[in-house]
């Protein structure tokens, strides 16, 4: 299998990370679709570009300013071809600076 293939194949794992200032707060956020042309909220910097989304976790960054969460693909046939989009929104200490991270996206394979 290439490894472009199976990067994102269904059974395997894949990992969502976030970067920004030590101490700062973070939403991880996921969707199965973008926004074109993407939106804004008022009071956050940036575009937000998902379509209705759900949060797969928040927190505090730690002194390395990363967090990376790590989520299993079920082994399902079903999911091959499925677009999952992600993207995070941070707010830099004192919390009063939010912004939205760069949009990501991942199309499900079946590692073949």
């Amino acid at each position: 299998a290439s490894p472009l293939n199976s990067q994102f194949a269904i059974g395997r794992t894949m990992d969502i990370t976030v970067q920004g200032a030590p101490g700062g707060f973070f939403i991880n956020l996921e969707s199965l679709s973008l926004q074109n042309p993407p939106g804004s909220i008022a009071g956050i910097l940036g575009q937000f570009w998902l379509g209705s989304s759900v949060t797969v976790n928040l927190g505090i960054l730690p002194p390395s300013g990363q967090s990376t969460l790590t989520q299993t693909i079920p082994n399902n046939p079903s999911l091959v071809g499925l677009l999952l989009v992600f993207q995070s929104v941070v707010a830099e200490q004192p919390l009063v600076l939010w912004r939205f991270t760069n949009v990501a996206d991942a199309i499900i394979t079946s590692g073949a």
